[in-house]
């Protein structure tokens, strides 16, 4: 509560928390994770944003992967060759995808999600490399069906992207990855290029890439050190 303070003096709109339900592996039954204590801290943590005109979106899991390891284990029907990752050519896949992000926005009042894909990589079986060759197109597919799902059911929420990982830190994308950017723009209200070791879109090619975009674009402010310490 205190960190909000200082935010909303430094004049935060929103903050972009994950963990608050789970943060590595969601259980099968997504509703033992229902709580007093822990409900009673979150609901706490929105009141004091909103009254402090902070919008809270949220990360509950990924897209396809981080935070399914349980889930993987328990329905053979989303198996992928990745032991992390569900094949999103599967529905019972989306299914329980949509039913962790539902299960989140139905019991709290947060206001958008934070959508990621990449952090554990990507189904690289047969069936999905013939349709996304490329890894940016498959994460720019998984992320837009996500966003599709969520613009359709909670049309005033706030739906945030980043594309760490879609390529190897550093590289910069090409001609026809940044066209599948484009393309998802259309679908969410922003998009984060991280730029731990330098922006996917370098900043000399901002100028004739940025009015293409359907939505904000942003950076993290240049290079990420990591220290020994950590």
């Amino acid at each position: 509560m205190r960190a909000l303070d200082v935010a909303s003096k430094a004049g935060y709109d929103p903050v972009d928390p994950c963990g608050f339900r789970a943060t590595y592996s969601w259980p099968v039954d997504i509703h033992t994770t229902l709580h007093k204590d822990r409900d009673r801290c979150i609901n706490q943590i929105l009141k004091t944003a909103h009254e402090r005109n902070i919008k809270v979106i949220t990360f509950p899991c990924g897209i396809m992967n981080w935070g399914f390891d349980e889930i993987i284990q328990h329905d053979p029907a989303v198996l992928t060759d990745n032991r992390y990752n569900m094949k999103p050519l599967r529905e019972e896949s989306w299914q329980w995808t949509f039913k962790i992000f539902d299960f989140v926005m139905d019991n709290y009042d947060f206001d958008g999600f934070h959508l990621e894909s990449a952090d554990q990589g990507r189904c690289k079986t047969q069936e999905c490399m013939e349709k996304w060759p490329s890894n940016v197109a498959y994460h720019c597919y998984v992320t837009g069906q996500m966003a599709d799902h969520i613009r359709k059911k909670y049309r005033n929420k706030i739906v945030v992207a980043t594309i760490q990982s879609f390529a190897s830190y550093g590289r910069v994308f090409a001609k026809e990855e940044r066209a599948r950017l484009v393309e998802l723009s259309k679908h969410i209200d922003c998009l984060f290029d991280q730029g731990h070791a330098g922006t996917s879109i370098p900043p000399k090619d901002w100028a004739e890439f940025i009015p293409e975009l359907h939505f904000a674009y942003g950076t993290s402010g240049g290079i990420w050190i990591y220290t020994k310490q950590r």
